[in-house]
């Protein structure tokens, strides 16, 4: 039974970060947009991967990354080469990072990036992150991650 209401608690949360990610606030090529649309996955990626190992947030994880990247981000994450998670330029992630969390739109069209302290003990990480941000189908996705020092 706990199982149960586990994966409809899974599905429910799938269904809602889904519907935040397509709202019509995305409508329009606009800063404002992107730079919203990305804050809300990243938090909500960052909160759910930390939660992991598990069944239920590895499939919120997985639901997430399908519905906000496009293909092109897909086959780059599942490079054989790559052994670490490009979204979140690490091979682990705490809840915290949500907290410090920044995202700042380039001089480029479509160019963002994406920070966090990854750890807060001086001198402190920060990790930042450097993503192509496309619009499919009226819905902002992440296309690329362009850079990762």
């Amino acid at each position: 039974m706990r199982k149960i209401i586990i994966a409809c608690f899974s599905i429910l949360l799938v269904a809602v970060i889904c519907w935040l990610l397509s709202c019509n606030w995305q409508k329009g090529h606009t800063e404002a947009g992107a730079t919203h649309f990305l804050k809300q996955f990243y938090t909500a990626y960052i909160l759910t991967v930390s939660k992991m190992p598990g069944d239920s947030a590895e499939s919120v994880a997985d639901s997430l990354f399908q519905v906000s990247c496009t293909d092109r981000m897909k086959r780059q994450q599942n490079n054989p080469e790559i052994d670490w998670d490009l979204i979140l330029g690490a091979q682990y992630c705490q809840a915290e990072w949500a907290e410090t969390l920044s995202v700042n739109k380039s001089d480029t069209d479509g160019i963002y990036t994406v920070s966090y302290v990854q750890t807060k003990t001086p001198p402190a990480k920060i990790k930042t992150i450097r993503l192509k941000v496309v619009k499919e189908k009226g819905t902002y996705k992440i296309d690329e991650v362009l850079y990762q020092p």
